[in-house]
């Protein structure tokens, strides 16, 4: 019991001669520094449950310099780190300065960014919006940027655009199944399917899902209505394909179209309308059937005629 004694009063001792020749005021308890103020000195190297800056009666003068210590068991602070009013920049450790190799905090509500060979390759900016290869809160997809993705957490779109590359890719890696699944207000209504063979654009169709099940009808007359054209984008006028005007069909068949004819948003710009082609299907198929329904009586009343 005396050795023990004796060790835990050489231990407060040498803590206190530290704490004397450092300029630091401490609270002790049970010979460790568990509540420190560091006031113009430097600690080289303490162990610390607790360590912040106090400033009385003015602001804090001079450096604190922390280097080699791990505080909290958790946190090493090597290198070049300064605080400048509501910053915290974190460098390479060849100057105090935004430097290439790098971690910037803002507390001013802007930014929290990461940077590598003088190039932001992370930020995180006020509205949450995680912001990888930019720093750019706007949509990179919409605007057209080079090789960027957001997250933004506010509106959850997910947002990326790629230079010569693909700018999405999902892989299953065993066993055939879904490998996108899209949902509306929680409920599942489509997907797409990877086979060891191909590729499948899945929607809701299960007749447990469906009522007031009733015949197609006078699928020829409505498929007559349909108009065919052929034509270019605007955007590659050297490439003429087959297709329709969305808003010849939306009257035919409607679930075909998204959009109105001519709208444009708040600002003035296009709302272009679009066609889901796979949906002129079922009406094609009907009108096939008719079709070959008045095939075959016409083919009957043939053969009648050549028997007599």
């Amino acid at each position: 019991m005396a050795i023990r004694d004796d060790m835990e009063d050489v231990q407060e001792a040498v803590i206190n001669e530290l704490i004397t020749e450092n300029g630091i005021t401490n609270t002790l308890a049970d010979g460790q520094v568990t509540e420190t103020k560091i006031a113009n000195g430097a600690v080289t190297a303490a162990k610390l449950d607790r360590a912040y800056l106090e400033s009385t009666g003015g602001a804090v003068s001079g450096n604190v310099n922390v280097s080699g210590t791990v505080i909290a068991d958790g946190l090493t602070v090597d290198g070049a780190t300064t605080v400048n009013g509501s910053n915290i920049n974190i460098d390479n450790g060849y100057g105090y300065t935004w430097g290439s190799n790098a971690v910037q905090i803002y507390s001013n509500g802007s930014y929290l960014r990461a940077r590598t060979n003088n190039t932001d390759r992370l930020a995180i900016d006020s509205s949450g919006r995680v912001l990888i290869n930019t720093t750019a809160s706007s949509d990179p997809a919409v605007n057209n940027v080079d090789n960027a993705i957001r997250l933004a957490s506010d509106t959850g779109r997910v947002s990326a655009s790629a230079v010569g590359t693909t700018a999405l890719i999902l892989n299953r890696k065993s066993s055939d199944g879904d490998i996108a699944e899209f949902r509306r207000a929680g409920s599942a209504k489509g997907s797409i399917s990877v086979n060891s063979s191909g590729t499948s654009y899945n929607t809701s169709s299960d007749h447990r899902l469906k009522e007031n099940v009733v015949e197609l009808t006078g699928a020829t007359e409505r498929l007559k209505q349909l108009e065919p054209k052929r034509f270019n984008f605007i955007a590659d006028a050297d490439t003429t394909v087959d297709g329709f005007l969305a808003h010849e069909v939306s009257s035919i068949v409607p679930e075909a179209v998204t959009g109105t004819k001519d709208a444009v948003d708040e600002d003035g710009n296009p709302e272009y309308q679009g066609i889901d082609q796979s949906k002129l299907v079922p009406l094609l198929t009907k009108a096939l059937q008719e079709a070959v329904s008045k095939i075959e009586a016409l083919e009957a009343r043939v053969e009648q005629l050549e028997n007599i």
